[in-house]
């Protein structure tokens, strides 16, 4: 998904490899994607195979670090990387599938690059601050495109539409910048990561709902199948679609509402002759009024419950990734707590709590990619500390001194909570000011953009 969204292919079902286009290419020569010759510099692919596998050299002129160096020599020891270590069918072609949360991938697709093209370039920051801001990086573009499709998807599924972009806005997160230090902060923060888990424990349903009106609609309907709106590499028609089956607008809404009703009419009488109790209880009783494809969805969902592939399971796993709880250059951190007590005394269920945090790798990435200006030139701006909280909140739905919607936060915690990261931006050497004045607060950059560089090298020429 991200290397889709860094090509920005506007066509086709899968990214298309060795195109000669842009400045981080897919499948191209180390030397040809700014990427690859930022983290791997003196290599280079030569030879007409851009795919053979002993075809990266290593220019020897070129000064390394000695963790690298040594690294370049164990490479070489090997000669080619083991094909075992490449997987079985990899690497495959790349699905060209941009995320339903619009706003929220253009936003990590704007920051990546402004972020690469200051600082990835030409040698501007050390290799070991560079990568852990990347990480960074990685775990605010995923969390908040995933928050946002999950809150996305939950609204589909009452009304079947997508909203548009301009109007969809990010998942709001309640953040602790005390980082578990202050208990106040951190349940409020908890609170916030209760009700993420709530919104992503609704989905598999909603998701399997989604897979049966598109098995309708390819299969049973008779709508013209050259007429159907393109699922990739943006799928919001596709989705309004379905949802137009839904919400019951489409003219084939009943016929998939009787053909769904028929479906789960089978299942009820295959578990009936099965004796299948636990799969009778979930289908439920014909007649009830509610809508039979949303009922087999949730039936369907729910019968997958508890396995290690379930769509809960899975959903919950890659939020956990992608917000990198417990990294030091991660999102959020958990700690073990007791749901409620059982009905023997002293005994408890216990459970994970889930807080956001703001670790230092991610205020510096926030505060590098933001003293940049998104245009051509990638010029410096002045930033105030208010106008980097507001950012902060419309941009990635992150609450530092404003309670989110969803969530009641006392006003004493909000400007505890904004002090803090004060504090923690000016020992990060991050925040000047000359009084206390807010708007005279002003974010700097630790290191130097490579336009700055470049500009002062060529005056001093």
């Amino acid at each position: 998904m991200v290397t889709a969204l860094i090509s920005n292919q506007r066509e086709g079902d899968m990214v298309e490899p060795f195109a000669e286009r842009g400045r981080y290419r897919v499948g191209a020569r180390v030397q040809d994607n700014e990427l690859l010759a930022a983290l791997a510099p003196g290599t280079q692919t030569i030879g007409a195979r851009k795919s053979d596998l002993r075809s990266d050299t290593f220019d020897e002129a070129v000064p390394l670090p000695l963790d690298q160096l040594l690294t370049v020599r164990l490479a070489q020891g090997c000669g080619e990387a083991p094909s075992k270590a490449v997987g079985r069918q990899n690497p495959g072609p790349i699905p060209n599938q941009r995320p339903i949360a619009v706003r929220a991938a253009d936003t990590f697709r704007n920051d990546l690059l402004v972020f690469l093209d200051c600082y990835a370039r030409g040698d501007a920051t050390p290799r070991a601050a560079l990568l852990s801001m990347l990480e960074s990086a990685m775990a605010v573009g995923l969390t908040v495109i995933f928050a946002a499709t999950v809150d996305i998807m939950n609204r589909w599924g009452t009304d079947g539409e997508i909203p548009e972009a301009d109007t969809a806005t990010s998942f709001p997160l309640f953040m602790d910048c005390s980082s578990g230090s202050d208990t106040a902060l951190r349940a409020s923060s908890e609170e916030s990561g209760f009700l993420v888990r709530q919104a992503v424990n609704r989905l598999p349903a909603i998701l399997m709902h989604a897979r049966l009106l598109d098995y309708y609609v390819r299969n049973e309907s008779d709508i013209d199948r050259r007429t159907l709106p393109p699922t990739s590499p943006d799928a919001t028609q596709w989705l309004n679609l379905l949802g137009s089956f839904l919400n019951g607008v489409h003219e084939e809404a009943r016929d998939a509402r009787r053909y769904f009703g028929k479906t789960a009419r089978k299942l009820r009488e295959a578990a009936d002759k099965a004796e299948d109790l636990e799969l009778r209880t979930l289908l439920g009783e014909e007649g009830g009024g509610d809508d039979p494809g949303r009922s087999l969805a949730e039936a369907l969902s729910a019968a997958f419950t508890g396995s290690a592939n379930s769509g809960k399971e899975r959903l919950n796993n890659f939020l956990s990734s992608a917000l990198m709880i417990d990294e030091v250059n991660g999102l959020a951190k958990r700690r073990k707590v007791a749901l409620y007590q059982s009905r023997k005394k002293g005994q408890h269920r216990r459970g994970d709590a889930l807080s956001f945090v703001l670790t230092n790798p991610v205020i510096e990435y926030l505060v590098h990619r933001h003293v940049r200006h998104n245009g051509k030139g990638r010029k410096a701006q002045s930033l105030s500390y208010p106008a980097f909280l507001r950012i902060l909140r419309e941009n990635y739905g992150f609450y530092i001194d404003r309670a989110p919607p969803n969530l009641a936060v006392p006003s004493d915690l909000l400007q505890r909570n904004r002090r803090m990261l004060e504090r923690r931006l000016r020992d990060l050497g991050l925040l000047t000011g000359v009084n206390d004045a807010e708007r005279m607060k002003k974010l700097k950059a630790r290191y130097r953009a490579r336009q700055d560089r470049d500009g002062a090298m060529e005056d001093a020429a």
